[in-house]
């Protein structure tokens, strides 16, 4: 089994989980090394330059501009019977119509955003994509979501726990607030400092952690520990041990990886109502929920959990890899004898 994804070059939530996926899989990687130019990345100066624990001992990189990488690519998908794909942006769709049309295999299609939203935005690379994303859809054998999205090939396997980070103990007894990841307009930061600035607690202090795409205003507070950076490993470990409760203020429909580590941790989340999140979090019993941009809601939800201290969740065995894992062997078993 072969899956095609990112690497740890452009290192993202969707890099991580399709390195855990072929371990889970023990399906062989075939990587973007190179997946557009590097100038036109929001993250450009951290381009190769973070530490992580992505490790592969046996990979083939594709490159934007390289058809040469392509063409290797080919030639391992052809030694198995069926790929898979991660689909979340258009920058490396023309890789994967050249794999998808070219190498005579049947593949499955993981789609985590129909389109990025700053490509969204773009009305060329908007048209773009919804043009290649119809040909690769198309012609999959099977479209795996993470929400109740139906269809004809489309199949939900929910995302997995991130459970490759490593748990400390606290060291402060302050009511940490954590928002974490890529900073964007949808993602309600904006929404999260007003009611963090509503919560009567003179014992709070709030992280925002994330690379700021957005260039979203964050106020500098004392109690406001602002890192526009993107984080290596071992700072995830630390802010998420440190954390009483992610919040998750998104506007529009999203599921998140950002949640996932969270439920390893096994902390509260506060997350919009919406679709994505509602899916995959449903039965996490740590989960509060607020309608978006409701801050009155955040806050009554923050003096519930700050009165509880320490209080930790379950993972759900539907999010365990175990049963993620159970249900991609039965999906291609499926499709290798049909």
């Amino acid at each position: 089994m072969i899956i095609v994804g990112p690497g740890r070059k452009y290192l993202s939530g969707i890099a991580y989980y399709t390195w855990r996926l072929s371990q889970e899989l023990n399906a062989t990687p075939i990587l973007f090394r190179d997946m557009l130019p590097r100038f036109l990345f929001p993250g450009a100066d951290r381009v190769d330059r973070v530490d992580t624990r992505i490790q592969y001992t046996d990979a083939t990189y594709l490159d934007w501009y390289n058809p040469v990488t392509w063409m290797k690519a080919i030639r391992k998908i052809r030694e198995s019977d069926i790929f898979i794909i991660q689909w979340w942006t258009a920058s490396v769709a023309h890789m994967l119509l050249f794999l998808t049309l070219l190498s005579g295999r049947k593949y499955i299609v993981e789609t985590h955003e129909i389109l990025d939203p700053m490509e969204h935005e773009n009305w060329a690379i908007n048209t773009y994509s919804r043009l290649v994303k119809r040909i690769l859809f198309n012609r999959a054998s099977a479209i795996v979501v993470h929400t109740n999205e139906k269809g004809p090939k489309v199949i939900t396997i929910p995302l997995a726990v991130f459970d490759h980070y490593r748990k400390y103990n606290r060291v402060s007894g302050t009511f940490t607030v954590l928002f974490f990841g890529l900073i964007r307009k949808y993602k309600g930061v904006d929404t999260l400092i007003k009611a963090f600035d509503d919560l009567d607690n003179p014992d709070k202090e709030l992280f925002i952690i994330g690379e700021n795409w957005d260039n979203i205003p964050v106020p500098a507070r004392h109690n406001i520990l602002y890192i526009n950076r993107y984080v290596p490993d071992d700072d995830v470990d630390f802010y998420f041990s440190q954390a009483d409760v992610l919040v998750l203020p998104y506007t529009r429909s999203s599921s998140s990886g950002v949640a996932a580590i969270a439920i390893h941790y096994g902390i509260p989340i506060i997350a919009s109502d919406i679709d994505g999140l509602r899916e995959q979090l449903y039965d996490y019993e740590g989960v509060f929920w607020v309608t978006p941009e409701d801050t009155t809601q955040i806050v009554k939800h923050l003096e519930t959990i700050a009165s509880k201290p320490g209080i930790r969740y379950p993972v759900p065995h539907r999010l365990s890899w175990d049963s993620v894992r159970a249900k991609w062997m039965i999906l291609c078993e499926s499709l290798k004898e049909s």
